[in-house]
């Protein structure tokens, strides 16, 4: 069994493979015919795990975007609810952020 050349592709992270008169085989066992398709192989998986990283940012971002204007209703109903009240946003926010987005809760503690 003879090796021709060691092949290193440093996009896969550092994945080692050895390339044989037949054949290629990396170091975890996978075997292809020839480097092109090895190359292509780790480009699709590459390509793959980069479309999930920004599938979970775009997640991320969606939440985070929902919380916010989860956060700006609900700040909105704290000041129908209580038209006299003398706090400011910040404190409303910080107020809501201790009773966990309850905002029967907060709405309770800070003026009923």
């Amino acid at each position: 069994m003879t090796i021709l050349n060691k092949i290193i592709l440093t996009f896969a992270g550092d994945l080692e493979a050895y390339q044989h008169e037949d054949r290629i085989e990396t170091k975890s066992g996978k075997t292809f015919k020839t480097l092109k398709k090895l190359i292509d192989h780790y480009t699709n998986e590459e390509k793959k795990k980069l479309q999930e990283r920004e599938k979970q940012k775009k997640l991320l971002e969606d939440k985070e975007r929902r919380e916010k204007e989860i956060l700006e209703e609900n700040i909105k109903v704290v000041y129908r609810t209580l038209p006299n009240i003398k706090f400011t946003r910040e404190e409303i926010i910080k107020k809501l952020d201790e009773e966990g987005g309850d905002i029967v809760n907060t709405i309770m503690e800070l003026g009923y």
